[in-house]
């Protein structure tokens, strides 16, 4: 066998590995799970820490292993333990929401707690918005230098769907223009627009987030301020093309000599 091939064979042979090697975590992780809503909470937690010493495993391995490993401890009367694996799970996934059909009310209420102090020590906070035209600033505070983008959802009071605008993020300010028409003329009728405000990570995690779909934000608006926002999105007229430049007028011819 030449070098090359010899390379080839060894190349293809560590990636088959490495995908059996996934592979494996994801059954551990999966039985691990299983092991759980089986109420086999020792062998569920014995299943996520053999996952979890894997190097294969992923940041979507971590959070069912995280979250499985803390409701197994809590349900063998270990809270501070599981403490500690919700812990985990939020500084991966900060806004986690468990399975409200797995998950009974008092695990339920132990993971808010921590998420609860969670968002108290390492959320980011939004202030109220302030309207100026079509544009909307939102203070916010916290440590917002882990905040790689901040997202504004936005509708009128009353219609289903939002529109989505990247704020721009400078000094403790986010500031964006809410650019669509149909928004501010139906808020014109409305009196009021619906706001979801999002601080996310450069991977796209969420950080923090203010309201949700279903129980935005409400943002009061007078007849002015909507009125305003459809002035400042008003393309000006064109302006007159230049008048043509006029031609000097011919000098006048000498007399001629008498």
């Amino acid at each position: 066998m030449t070098p090359w091939k010899r390379h080839l064979a060894v190349l293809a042979l560590s990636l088959a590995t490495g995908s059996v090697l996934a592979a494996n975590v994801k059954k551990e992780v999966a039985d691990g799970r299983a092991a759980y809503l089986d109420g086999d909470l020792r062998t569920a937690l014995y299943r996520l820490t053999e996952a979890q010493r894997a190097a294969e495993v992923d940041e979507d391995d971590l959070v069912v292993i995280h979250w499985y490993s803390g409701a197994s401890l809590y349900g063998l009367g270990r809270p501070r333990a599981a403490d500690d694996a919700f812990d985990a799970l939020l500084r991966i996934r900060p806004l986690y929401a468990p399975d409200r059909m797995e998950t009974p009310p008092d695990l339920r209420a132990a993971f808010s707690a921590r998420a609860r102090l969670y968002q108290q020590q390492n959320g980011v906070t939004f202030g109220l918005p302030t309207l100026r035209g079509a544009n909307i600033t939102v203070p916010l505070s916290g440590p917002i230098d882990a905040v790689a983008r901040l997202v504004l959802f936005a509708r009128p009071a009353g219609t289903p769907t939002y529109r989505s605008f990247d704020l721009t993020l400078e000094k403790q300010e986010g500031t964006a223009i809410i650019g669509d028409r149909a928004i501010w003329e139906n808020a014109l009728k409305k009196g009021k627009l619906e706001i979801v405000l999002e601080a996310r990570r450069d991977n796209g995690v969420p950080l923090s987030r203010a309201g949700d779909g279903t129980h935005p934000l409400e943002v009061p608006l007078t007849p002015q301020q909507c009125e305003a926002a459809l002035s400042a999105l008003t393309a000006p007229p064109p302006s007159p093309a230049p008048a043509p430049p006029t031609p000097p007028a011919p000098s006048p011819r000498p007399a001629p000599a008498s």
